[in-house]
């Protein structure tokens, strides 16, 4: 007469069977999901909140601000220095669009970045978030 130890019972017969499988079942359906596509965060950091704030009181009624006055690109430094990178301004973007001249948030794309790092603007094109548009390609070199 064979005297099975407790591990041999728990891995043999129907219910390890069905243990393996569930396992298999689970494994399986999550390799066949599609990865979920990166788009940001929805809640901008703490500074980056901050210097859209700033820019709000400093743009007081010239909403938006006008990039091709001097002193609209000095508010608009604000929030491409105060922002870590592109994510965390287009966060905060999409929670002031008026403040970036896009009506509706769900219309804005890199041509933001675009609009704001251009060659002829050196003070805005080295910002934070500028260097990081033209490492991630969303702006040209």
């Amino acid at each position: 007469m064979r005297w099975t130890t407790t591990l041999e019972r728990m891995t043999s017969g129907p219910m390890a069977h069905a243990a393996v499988l569930a396992v298999v079942v689970v494994l399986g359906g999550c390799a066949t999901q599609p990865p979920m596509a990166h788009i940001g965060p929805s809640i901008p950091a703490a500074a980056c909140s901050k210097a859209f704030a700033e820019m709000r009181r400093a743009a007081a009624d010239t909403v938006p601000v006008n990039l091709s006055d001097p002193d609209g690109r000095a508010i608009e430094l604000i929030g491409l220095e105060g922002c870590a990178n592109t994510e965390e301004w287009f966060a905060a973007a999409g929670q002031n669009p008026d403040l970036v001249g896009a009506a509706d948030p769900t219309t804005m794309d890199s041509t933001v970045f675009a609009e704001r790092c251009r060659v002829e603007w050196p003070e805005l094109r080295g910002s934070r978030v500028c260097t990081d548009a033209i490492a991630t390609g969303l702006v040209p070199d």
